[in-house]
């Protein structure tokens, strides 16, 4: 494994324990549903700027992608924002997150 992988790797997993530490300082003050949408709404607010600056590039590759990428692309998120809505309802309705 080269240097840059384990510093990708590292930072990996420091993003996704700091992001679950801070979704349950979250539910402190909003609810799980308003919090899953508080969340996509900035994800829009930050995603959609890089979108534009990345358009043609990733437009131009995903048309040329075949079908299956679109069905990974797709079911990723669909899994990945599940994950993400149930994990702030259980944590909603534990302890943890008190």
């Amino acid at each position: 494994m080269s240097d840059l992988t384990a510093v990708f790797l590292i930072l990996a997993v420091l993003s996704w324990g700091s992001g679950a530490f801070l979704d349950k300082l979250t539910l402190r003050y909003l609810g799980p549903d308003t919090a899953f949408f508080g969340r996509t709404f900035v994800m829009l607010g930050l995603f959609l700027p890089l979108l534009f600056f990345r358009f043609t590039q990733t437009k131009s590759e995903l048309l040329a992608a075949g079908r299956i990428s679109w069905l990974y692309l797709f079911l990723s998120v669909v899994v990945t924002m599940g994950g993400v809505f149930f994990y702030l309802k259980a944590m909603s309705a534990s302890e943890a997150s008190r």
